[in-house]
C-alpha cells in the first residue's frame, strides 16, 4: 500500500510532534538542565565558631572605634554529586569585611594557617571537609559578633556551578 503525499505529510509532523513531546519530557525533569559529566555542588554541614567583637573606650592598637574588629572562622563540607571538577575560588558574608579561603599545615614543627589563593578543586564524586586543623574560612573584620545560635549568610563562588548562597549557625565548639 502507498502512501499519498498528504499521509507523509501528516505521519512526518507526528513523528516532530512525538520529538518535541519527548525533549519537553527529558526538560521538565531536569535531565537536559545539566550537561553532561557537569559538577554538581552541595554545601553541608555549615557552622561557625562564636566569636565577640570588643568594645573598648579611647585608642588602642591602632583602632579610634569604640568597636575594636576580630575575626570568625566558618566550617562545612563540600561534595561535588557531578561528574567532573570544580573548585572553590571565593567566600563572602555580609558579617565581615573579607573572607577568605584558608588551610592549616605542618611548617617547621609549627602548624601555620595560609591563605588559599588558587581555590579549592573539588573532585567528581568526592568531599572536601573543611574544619579545624585543616581548610577552613576565615572571616576578617567581623561586623558584629558572632553569638552562639546566631544564624548567617555566605556566598560561595565556584568556577563553573557558579554561586551557592547557604547560611551558617554560630555555635560554641
Amino acid at each position: 500500500m502507498r502512501m499519498n503525499e498528504k499521509q507523509v505529510r501528516g505521519r512526518a509532523v507526528a513523528r516532530i510532534v512525538q520529538y518535541v513531546v519527548i525533549a519537553a519530557m527529558f526538560t521538565a525533569s531536569g535531565c537536559l538542565d545539566q550537561k553532561a559529566g557537569a559538577p554538581a555542588i552541595a554545601v553541608e554541614n555549615v557552622w561557625s565558631r562564636a566569636a565577640e567583637t570588643m568594645q573598648h573606650s579611647g585608642e588602642h592598637a591602632g583602632h579610634s572605634s569604640a568597636q575594636m574588629q576580630v575575626n570568625g572562622v566558618v566550617y562545612f563540607d563540600l561534595h561535588n554529586r557531578g561528574g567532573s571538577p570544580d573548585r572553590l575560588v571565593a567566600v563572602s558574608s555580609p558579617v565581615c569585611t573579607v573572607a577568605e579561603i584558608h588551610r592549616t599545615v605542618m611548617q617547621d614543627d609549627r602548624m601555620t594557617m595560609r591563605p588559599i589563593k588558587d581555590g579549592v578543586t573539588i573532585p567528581p564524586g568526592a568531599k572536601i571537609e573543611f574544619k579545624p586543623a585543616d581548610y577552613h574560612i576565615m572571616l576578617l573584620g567581623l561586623n558584629e559578633s558572632l553569638t552562639p545560635g546566631m544564624v548567617f549568610e555566605l556566598e560561595f563562588e565556584f568556577e563553573l556551578s557558579g554561586k551557592i548562597v547557604t547560611k551558617s549557625t554560630v555555635r560554641t565548639p
